[in-house]
């Protein structure tokens, strides 16, 4: 997922008139017009100096797909935020003898990212792409990212998570780097159980790693990473949105779970 934030600063202009009766001379009506003025211009520059910034508009534009942003009048600078995908769960396995049993590991959940101060032109048109969760054909998470005329934003998604083999689980994916906040891993597999996903990081600090058969937590701004399984021949449950990863599936028809978007 992409989120994009613009800024438009409303400049307030303000009009003191002042209309003086009082006095009989001219001179000391002039006078008292000039200090008043003056005073009233220190008035004015201070209010602005003070309010311009805390009267910025902000706006969001979420991207839950790929697809095209165009920068509206006036926008010259933005802000990204961006959540990479969830890696699939790997698949359970079931080898020979009913003891040669395994679970599938957990997929990695995807990374976070955040960056300001991006400089964007009026009327020109920027590609988004959003990552696509792991699954099955396609194991790895993909990732988040978009070009603003020079400036490139990437966050990476989890990688999907090892296939059992006989008695030997398959091992966790890693959690997606390359951004401000790095996705929790998924567990392994073992003998007898299959890993949970790794949730994805958040908008303040890592993504929670599984914990054997449990998917990691999701955290503020963050998805959950989906359980493993202890049941024969059933299959790993999907990572949440955003980008958390798919938990392992445990024997032979025990199929990974998806990773999140």
């Amino acid at each position: 997922m992409i989120k994009l934030l613009k800024y438009k600063v409303i400049i307030l202009v303000l009009f003191w008139t002042y209309v003086n009766t009082f006095g009989k001379k001219g001179f000391l009506i002039f006078d008292a017009f000039r200090k008043l003025f003056v005073f009233s211009l220190c008035l004015i520059l201070i209010f602005l100096s003070v309010t311009i910034s805390a009267l910025a508009q902000t706006t969001s534009f979420t991207f839950n797909a790929s697809g095209t942003w165009t920068a509206p009048a006036g926008v010259t600078s933005i802000t990204v935020e961006a959540w990479g995908a969830g890696g699939a769960g790997g698949k359970g396995d079931k080898a020979g003898q009913s003891s040669n049993i395994s679970g599938g590991g957990g997929g990695g959940g995807g990374a976070y990212l955040i960056q300001s101060l991006i400089n964007v032109i009026p009327g020109n048109s920027y590609s988004i792409t959003v990552g696509q969760g792991g699954s099955s054909s396609n194991p790895n998470g993909g990732a988040s990212s978009g070009t603003f005329e020079s400036t490139v934003v990437t966050a990476l998604g989890g990688t999907g998570g090892i296939a059992g083999q006989g008695k030997n689980g398959g091992k966790g994916g890693e959690g997606g780097s390359g951004g401000t906040y790095q996705g929790g891993s998924g567990a392994s597999g073992t003998i007898t159980i299959s890993g949970g996903g790794g949730g994805s990081a958040g908008t303040g600090s890592n993504g929670n790693s599984a914990v054997g058969i449990t998917g990691g937590t999701a955290v503020t701004g963050g998805g959950g990473g989906g359980n493993g399984t202890n049941t024969l021949d059933v299959s790993g449950k999907d990572g949440t949105f955003p980008g958390g990863g798919g938990g392992g599936g445990y024997s032979a028809n025990g199929n990974g779970g998806n990773g999140a978007n």
